[in-house]
């Protein structure tokens, strides 16, 4: 399993997705994501996404 396959299933279990949901979203999204699940982005002030309800994360990238 590559390191982008990885990424992609490790998104999708955090934000309780499929991985074909997580694949469409954009990149943006992604890099997103991965950047707020990066060690080094702890202590940003950003809410930990555990916390938040399942429509909280929907909303945060919801395109309307």
């Amino acid at each position: 399993m590559t390191s982008a396959v990885r990424i992609l299933f490790a998104i999708g279990a955090r934000l309780h997705m499929p991985a074909r949901d997580v694949e469409r979203l954009s990149m943006r999204e992604i890099v997103g994501w991965v950047e707020f699940f990066s060690p080094t982005a702890a202590d940003d002030g950003v809410p930990d996404v555990r916390t938040l309800s399942r429509a909280e994360l929907r909303a945060m990238f919801h395109h309307g």
